[in-house]
């Protein structure tokens, strides 16, 4: 999904504590994926996908409230992608430092068709 959301790895991606977050808790779930397409589900048709999708394991969070943002505190880690640029890393270590969040850059396998995280802080 690193191509898809995380401008072809140049991005970030960030893991937050759901359960330790009231907002978080209350307003993440988990994304249902149908090949049945239902045009009036409400407010459930934002937890919708194709199944085309699936593979995404997708948890959205959707709410209308007055909350402008999440606390800093609902953020637990932040993950780099494999091709961040170099001023950005200093940037986001420096923040994970700051607010004592473990930080990874993401790294392709040499030996799997797949992108596995290293932990820098």
């Amino acid at each position: 999904m690193w191509a898809y959301y995380a401008n072809n790895h140049t991005g970030v991606c960030i893991r937050y504590n759901a359960p330790q977050d009231k907002m978080l808790s209350k307003y993440c779930r988990k994304v249902q994926y149908t090949n049945h397409y239902i045009s009036d589900l409400g407010f459930g048709v934002y937890f919708r996908k194709s199944l085309q999708w699936s593979h995404e394991q997708e948890w959205r969070i959707v709410c209308d409230t007055k909350e402008e943002y999440l606390p800093i505190d609902s953020i637990d880690a932040i993950y780099l992608g494999a091709r961040i640029d170099k001023n950005n890393i200093k940037e986001f270590f420096d923040l994970g430092k700051s607010y004592c969040l473990e930080v990874y850059r993401m790294f392709p396998s040499y030996k799997k068709y797949e992108i596995r995280p290293n932990k820098i802080l």
